[in-house]
């Protein structure tokens, strides 16, 4: 527990000495604004180019699904004709007749019957308008876990640098009690330079340190949609994930229920629709039609009314209904391997997050050890060099074994929350961070909550059993 506050004091330290670096030249309140992880996934979800995006397609599939029911909706025309004439007559004298009249009418029409084409063609794009509400589900689930990996990885670059600046420190103030022993000649002048090429080497892995930190900002402000880096506040340390393989066959079949396998399943009864409805071109069609008009300015006007019932057959379309039907097939099959391909996709990909997460978490505890052992290390390495019974050499072997496993444990810790969130990724699940209430804001829009709720409290509901 303490191990744990000191680090997140360091981290908190560490962020408020280097925010102004990156907020120079900048007066905008979001370049100088600290994000925790919460606030990075509210913006994002809420203003990435590909989030609106994925919003716009399932517009567009509705209108689509309008657009197709609206060809059986009764039509109502109307028209209005107004002319004028002037004829020129030539005799014994020219003379001039003018003629002017006007006609108006209202027509209805409706079709009746079209074998069944119409209620495919709204099955189609019923499919089609689902698959893109899922696409839209998988778009935020990808969203979030692109912008918890990039948090995670912009955390991970600042706490490297703070080690960086750690081992800096301590090789200057070797530097100062070196160049104490040299004064008084208890040791030998070539220490000195060792120690200063030391400090030099330090501050170059500083900067590279501090270079990496920068890109790794750059990419989290790229993955919540803005066209800077941002400034991360300390993540909180927590408990890293307990797995094992037995749970590989369950998370299996959880993924084969995320959001991207429903979309392609409602592509697949699409295509299969478009099938039957390429089969009906050559099948008859019955329309029916009402009018009525009248003409002429003067009274009584000429008045007319009409009815009629057509019937329309396609015998022969130069073999372009049988051409429909194979391209539909074929997109059928097509959209079939697809899905095929992706369920098996999915085994490995559970199997690849398990086993990253196993990996990070023995590597964790492993570096633990290291971290601990590398302390001492270089504890014993210094107290041997005051009592001038080290060498140069000695302590720095000792400081680079103790930034490396310092280093190592910090990279393992990260790399696991990542295949973490790789693996909710996979399963379709969204960021624990990401509360239901914010999900329900994003998308403002009730008829919505439903969905929300597919996505987020399967989750919630195996945290509370988890914590209980």
């Amino acid at each position: 527990m303490r191990k744990t506050i000191k680090i997140c004091a360091i981290s908190l330290l560490m962020a408020s000495m280097y925010a102004p670096v990156f907020a120079q030249g900048s007066d905008s309140n979001n370049e100088s604004k600290i994000w925790s992880l919460e606030e990075c996934l509210q913006y994002g979800l809420k203003n990435h180019p590909k989030v609106i995006m994925a919003d716009q397609d399932v517009k567009i599939q509705e209108a689509a699904l309008l657009s197709t029911k609206a060809s059986f909706d009764p039509k109502v025309n109307a028209s209005v004709n107004l002319n004028n004439s002037k004829d020129q007559r030539k005799g014994n004298v020219t003379s001039f007749h003018s003629n002017s009249g006007q006609s108006e009418s209202v027509s209805i029409s409706k079709k009746l019957y079209d074998s069944g084409k119409f209620s495919l063609q709204k099955k189609q794009s019923k499919e089609a308008l689902e698959a893109a509400k899922k696409d839209r589900e998988t778009t935020l689930i990808s969203m979030a876990a692109n912008i918890k990996t990039m948090f995670f990885k912009a955390q991970q670059a600042q706490r490297m640098l703070q080690v960086k600046l750690e081992t800096l420190d301590g090789y200057e103030k070797h530097l100062k009690k070196v160049e104490t022993f040299v004064e008084v000649g208890t040791h030998a002048p070539y220490d000195i330079t060792k120690a200063q090429v030391n400090v030099a080497n330090a501050r170059v892995d500083l900067i590279s340190a501090r270079s990496t930190l920068k890109e790794a900002l750059v990419n989290v402000g790229n993955a919540i949609g803005v066209d800077h880096p941002i400034h991360v506040a300390a993540y909180e340390l927590e408990a890293l994930p307990n797995i094992d393989e037995s749970v590989k066959q369950e998370y299996v079949n959880i993924a084969l229920e995320r959001p991207e396998v429903k979309s392609s399943e409602a592509k697949l009864r699409s295509a299969k629709y478009r099938i039957s409805e390429a089969r009906t071109s050559l099948k008859p069609t019955l329309n029916s039609s009402a009018g009525y008009s009248w003409s002429q300015t003067h009274t009584p006007q000429d008045r007319g009314w009409s009815v009629a019932l057509g019937l329309s057959w396609s015998l022969y379309d130069g073999r372009s209904t049988k051409a429909a039907v194979d391209s539909a097939k074929s997109n059928y099959a097509r959209t079939k391997a697809s899905l095929d391909n992706l369920k098996l996709n999915i085994d490995a990909e559970v199997e690849n997050c398990i086993n990253d997460i196993i990996d990070s978490a023995q590597r964790v505890k492993a570096n633990e050890v290291l971290v601990k052992q590398s302390s001492e290390s270089l504890e014993l390495a210094e107290s041997r060099y005051d009592t001038g019974l080290g060498s140069p050499l000695e302590i720095t072997d000792a400081r680079v074994d103790y930034e490396k496993a310092k280093g190592n444990y910090i990279t393992a810790y990260f790399d696991c929350l990542i295949a973490q969130t790789k693996l909710d990724n996979t399963l379709g699940r969204m960021p624990k961070e990401y509360s239901l209430d914010k999900a329900v804001e994003l998308l403002g829009d009730n008829k919505e909550l439903d969905e929300v709720k597919a996505i987020i409290e399967p989750m919630e509901a195996e945290e509370n059993g988890d914590n209980r």
